[in-house]
């Protein structure tokens, strides 16, 4: 089963998400994608449309070695899926010329991932570039910061704080306020995600394409981040022994 070049650049585009928000294994299946970090702070759930039917499934149980050959290949191979009986991928490969390179993949079912997403989207945030940098900057300098802190206040206003181990504490109050969805829709918010984990990331990276990077807020307190317009990463607060 060949995969055409709009399915490489569909796949291609949730395997560098992937690896921005440190997720390392990942589930094709059901025209979605499917993926969660080792640490529990980042999962995919993403609508997918690629040509194999519906009920062929790919398991890809280490991002990492998949996106070596991945990256390598992808641009002047072709790329086949060596599918089973029972819909499940056994391997995919790389052709060029005379020569192929196979992965490997693992049984869908095997690897933990979140089947569904039931979050309700209930508004949006943005961060300037300005913003970001300073709060990039902030984690730079101090004391082996933890966590950042993001607060919405009932009148929309976002702040970001972040405190050391020194208690010393950096806070910025963002330009733009936060808009809900519904024009009716009122929320208050505050959660803690890791200062290096993949909100950190995920913004640096959409520092490198535009001039403000949005963050959209579900019902659960997760935050989603959009890569490319199409890949839909959910950022999961950080759990501590304070909100225990």
């Amino acid at each position: 089963m060949e995969l055409t070049k709009e399915d490489i650049l569909m796949i291609g585009s949730h395997v560098d998400a992937a690896a921005i928000c440190g997720i390392s294994r990942m589930v094709f299946t059901k025209h979605h994608a499917y993926a969660i970090s080792d640490d529990h702070t980042s999962c995919i759930v993403s609508p997918c449309e690629i040509s194999i039917p519906k009920d062929v499934s790919i398991g890809i149980g280490s991002l990492v070695d998949f996106n070596k050959r991945f990256s390598t290949y992808k641009d002047n191979a072709v790329v086949e899926l060596d599918v089973r009986s029972d819909n499940k991928t056994k391997s995919i490969t790389f052709r060029t010329g005379k020569s192929k390179m196979s992965f490997r993949c693992t049984d869908h079912t095997k690897i933990q991932y979140p089947k569904s997403a039931n979050d309700t989207d209930r508004g949006i945030f943005e961060i300037s570039k300005s913003e970001a940098q300073e709060i990039k900057k902030a984690i730079s300098v101090m004391l082996k910061p933890e966590y950042l802190n993001i607060t919405i206040s009932s009148k929309g206003q976002v702040v970001v704080k972040i405190q050391d181990q020194n208690n010393d504490v950096f806070e910025v109050f963002l330009d733009a306020p936060f808009t809900t969805l519904q024009e009716s829709d009122t929320l208050t918010y505050s959660n803690k995600f890791d200062c290096r984990g993949p909100f950190m990331t995920s913004m640096q990276e959409f520092i490198k394409t535009g001039d403000r990077i949005g963050f959209i807020v579900t019902d659960s307190g997760n935050l989603k981040a959009v890569f490319d317009g199409v890949v839909e990463v959910f950022l999961i607060p950080s759990i501590t022994s304070d909100d225990e």
